[in-house]
Formats: structure tokens, sequence, C-alpha cells
């Protein structure tokens, strides 16, 4: 019997318990349930419905506040407290208030709020409390017909949400004006904060397009759009590990206070809020990474003349998590032209520093027209105790030199036409005087230098003026070799032309001669004697000795 009244006992306190749960669970409701505020609207309403068949509601509702980091906004209710709201009735607007401060970071931030019958804790509803620090001065403001698209793209190593040291950003901005009217002198603009921070640090990237984070776009007429890209490097320097947010607006120069637009589906891709991209910047944690070479601060390629001075400067950085101390190398290589430089830089290299190495180097003469590669490499970790460095770069560096202009190009035998004329002299023992004439065939200027051979049998020596000629493609120039020609030579004579380009052997040009032998006469008669007159000569001697001596006996006779 006992047992029967404690069991029907026990059955009757569950009941009891259930229709007292069922009576405080989901007695009362919020609409709307979100509250959201910005820089423009610093107050929201709402309502309290008393879902109770029943029973009155009393609550009360203290201020709160919203959160991002040190900084807070302060929310109040008004009014704070509610007393016997009867059962199915709504409560007059509630307003809530914010108290934004000066330095507050842009972002979206939240909190729940919890509102509780009074006496009965467990009888609640969350209000969700929404902060917009927008990005635009007061705000979005008449932002209706606009659309803004956002196409974020890390062209570097890492991921377009997740960023590293050095890498190269591209961020596509474009408006869609659908607003009914035009805009003029539209302003595309981009910053980027670290979570929680006030400080834009956008502006401290190292820029590739050229209006940095601002750009005007121009007009946009109604049912047009504009398109611009935004590119930089992310600079090691201002960076750390940690969370970041990229924000973009656009609006009419001068006007931003009245029409301005923050916001884009496209960056609720990069986490929960359309009013930023959430952006993840790491460090470098592989040693072996860490010193690197920023191949975008040096022009790719670099340019030089032949025969000039080729120089450029390259940025080293720290994109690791650890410092270097002493001194950094960097070593310049290319095999082709004879390029081995080692630069020694002096110094700690903390994490996040930059160094600057300068190359200077001279291009070769011969160099051919062409782009060399030049290899880069970084040794760092220094240890002092062996003057010797623990680590070098993982990666090899590049840069590239376009070698172009004044250089000597290679000439081939049938680039060069060699012809040869006597221009005067042509007896043994004087001085006899070849004109040489040269024509260039190719299709670049180039240089030679002609050197006489084979020349000794009959001439004692040789001069060439000049010896070194440059000719202009399609075009000539003569060269006179003098030639000292011995006294007993004689008949068809032959000799070489060498041609020489450079330093390279081009041709061989044989050239023909015929030399007069020397003549032998009297002094008094200024008449020679050679082979072919001798006996003329003879008979007329004779003669004359007949003559004298008829003269001789005549004369004798006379004076007898």
């Amino acid at each position: 019997m006992n047992s029967k009244i404690l069991s029907i006992f026990s059955v009757g306190i569950l009941m009891l318990a259930l229709m007292i749960g069922f009576a405080s669970a989901g007695t009362f409701s919020l609409s709307p349930t979100t509250l959201t505020f910005s820089k423009g609207d610093s107050s929201e309403n709402f309502t309290i419905k008393n879902d109770h068949p029943t029973d009155t509601l009393s609550l009360s509702l203290s201020s709160t506040t919203i959160t991002s980091g040190s900084n807070s906004v302060s929310v109040s209710f008004n009014p704070s407290s509610i007393s016997n709201l009867a059962a199915g009735a709504t409560s007059s607007a509630i307003t809530a208030t914010t108290s934004v401060p000066s330095n507050f970071p842009v972002g979206e931030f939240t909190k729940l709020y919890t509102i509780s019958e009074t006496g009965n804790s467990s009888n609640s509803e969350d209000l969700n409390l929404v902060f917009i620090n927008s990005f635009c001065s007061a705000g979005s403001v008449d932002d209706s017909g606009l659309v803004l698209k956002v196409d974020i793209t890390n062209a570097g190593e890492g991921d377009d949400d997740t960023w590293l040291a050095l890498d190269r950003i591209e961020v596509e901005v474009e408006l869609e004006n659908d607003k009914g009217i035009d805009l003029d002198n539209v302003i595309f603009e981009l910053g980027l904060f670290k979570k929680d921070s006030t400080s834009n640090i956008i502006d401290e990237m190292n820029w590739i397009s050229k209006d940095n984070e601002e750009v005007e776009v121009g007009d946009i007429d109604d049912g047009k759009d504009e398109l611009y890209l935004f590119e930089f490097i992310v600079n090691p320097s201002e960076i750390t590990d940690d969370d970041y947010i990229l924000v973009v607006k656009a609006y009419p120069d001068g006007d931003e206070s009245d029409l301005c637009i923050d916001h884009s589906s496209d960056l609720g891709g990069f986490g929960d809020s359309e009013y930023f991209a959430d952006i993840k910047v790491d460090k470098e944690s592989d040693r072996d990474k860490m010193v690197v070479i920023d191949e975008n601060s040096y022009p790719n390629p670099i340019t030089a003349f032949c025969g000039a001075t080729a120089s450029f400067s390259a940025d080293i950085y720290n994109i690791g998590d650890r410092d270097f101390e002493d001194q950094i190398k960097v070593v310049l290589l290319n095999n082709e032209l004879g390029i081995n430089i080692e630069e020694i830089i002096n110094g700690d290299l903390d994490e996040g520093e930059k160094a600057r190495a300068d190359f200077s180097f001279p291009v070769p003469d011969s160099a051919t027209e062409k782009t060399y590669t030049l290899q880069m490499a970084v040794y760092y970790d220094y240890d002092k105790d062996d003057d010797s460095y623990d680590r070098v770069s993982e990666e090899s560096f590049e840069a590239f030199l376009k070698v172009e202009g004044n250089c000597a190009a290679a000439v081939s035998e049938e680039d060069v036409l060699v012809s040869a004329a006597l221009e005067s002299g042509g007896n043994a023992g004087e001085i006899l005087v070849v004109k040489v004439t040269v024509t260039n065939l190719g299709s670049a200027s180039s240089n030679y230098v002609l050197n006489p051979s084979a020349y000794t049998p009959w001439a004692n020596s040789a001069s060439v003026v000049p010896q070194t000629v440059t000719v202009a493609a399609g075009s000539s120039q003569d060269v006179r070799i003098n030639f000292d020609v011995k006294a007993d030579a004689s008949g068809e004579q032959n000799f070489n032309i060498e041609v020489l380009s450079n330093g390279d052997f081009v041709l061989t040009q044989p050239v023909s001669v015929t030399i007069s032998p020397k003549s032998v006469g009297f002094p008094f008669t200024g008449f020679s004697i050679n082979s072919g007159n001798a006996y003329l000569w003879g008979l007329g001697f004779l003669n004359i000795i007949l003559v004298i001596a008829i003269i001789v006996v005549v004369v004798r006779v006379l004076r007898k």
C-alpha cells in the first residue's frame, strides 16, 4: 500500500515539474532578433512579446559592451526594464543605443546579449548585437543600386587568403552603377589592418600599381561599370604572424559622406563578413628559406651596352621569425660573361629587416647581343669563430641582363669582301702602295684588322694605314698597304691580306703585283742600260773612242 502511494506521489511530482517547465519555456520572443549598428546609425529598435497564455512578464535590460581588443562599444537600452507585460501583449519599442570611441578598429563585431525573465533566468532569449565599423568615413551611405565586386589573387607563393612575405597580391575592384544617376570622379581605395588595430598599413606595402592604395577611376555613368587592378608586394618589414583584414570602398571624390559603398558578397568568401576579407599572414619558419632576395626590387631585364659597365641593386629581406647577426654575403654569377662577385653586407639582419646589395661589373666588348641569366645566392647565419656561413638560401634568385648595342658581332667569310689595286710604285728598290677596299656585306657594323703576309721574298717590310677600320653594314672603306720593295726584286710577286674581326680570323685574300727591275746607267747621260740594249750601247762606245783618237791625231799634226 505504501509503495502504491509513493508511486502516485512520484508521478504527481513529475507532472508538476513538466507543467512548470512548459509554463516557463519559450514564454517571450524578440523582434527582430539581430540589431546592426554602424557609424552613421547609432541606435536600433526592437520589441518583446509575452507569449505566455496567462502570466505577466517582467525583465530588465542592463547595459553591455561589444569588445574588440582593448576597445569596446557600449550598448544601453531605453527603457531598461519591463514590468508586468500582459500575456499575449507586445512591448513598445525598446531603443538600443551605441557609444563608439573614435579609435575603434575597422571591421564587424558581434555579441550575443541574453535577456532573461526577472526571477527566472532559465526563461531567456538571445539578442544578436552587431557593430560594423565601416571603412567609409560615415558608414555605407546611399549605396542602393551599387554593386561592388572584389577579386583577391595571390600571385606569389602563398594562397589567396594566406599571404607570405614578398607575395605579389592583386586586388581587382569593379563598381557597377545601376543607381539611376551618373557618378563623377569615382575613387577606389583599399585598406589593410591587423585585426583589432586602428593602423592602416596598406600604404607601407611595396606598390607595383602606380597610384598605390587610392586611385581615381573617373566617371561612372548610370548603367556602366569601371574596373581597376591594385598590385603590391607584401612588405616583410610591416607584417607579423597574425590575422589581418582587407577592406575596400568606392565613392565620388569629395562626396564620401553622402555616397559610399564598402561591402561586397565577394569579401564574404574570405570569412564571415561582406565588409572585409579575412587574411592570414605567415612568417617563414624554415631557416633555410628565411633570408631571400626581392626579385621585384631591381629592373628585369637590366640593360647594358657591350663595353659598358652594368650595375643594379637588390633588396635582401629576413622574412623569417628569428634574427641573424654580424653579416651576410650575396654572390652573383654568370660563367659566359666571367662574372663571379661576392658582396659582403655588414651588420645584423633582424626579423623583418632589409639590406641592400650593390653590384657593378663590365660587359665585355665581345659579348653576344642577347639576354643573360645572372644567378644570385645568399649566405647567412654567420659564424665569426670559423669565418663561415652556416646557411645558404635554399632558393636561387635570378636577374636578367639584356646586352644590346655597341657589340662586336661575329663575322663570317661571307660577310666581307676584300679587293686590292696598285695605287703607286712598282719598281724594285722603291715604295709600292696597294689600295685595299673592305666591304661589309653583313647586317651589322663590324671592326676589321688587316695584316699583310707572305711578302718577305720581294719586300723588306710592309705597313697598313689604318690597320683597324670600322665599317657600317653595306658600306666600304679603303686601307693602304705600303711595301718597301727589295732592290733585286722583279717580275710578278704575290702576298696575302689576312682579315680578322673581334680577334677571330675571317679570311685570307691573295694579291699579285708586278715589279720592274732596278735600272743601271751612266751618271752623266742619265740613260740606263739593260739586257735589251747592251749591244747598241757597245757600238756607241766604240765610235766615241774612234772619234776621240782621230781628234788627237789631227791636233798633233797641226802642232808640227
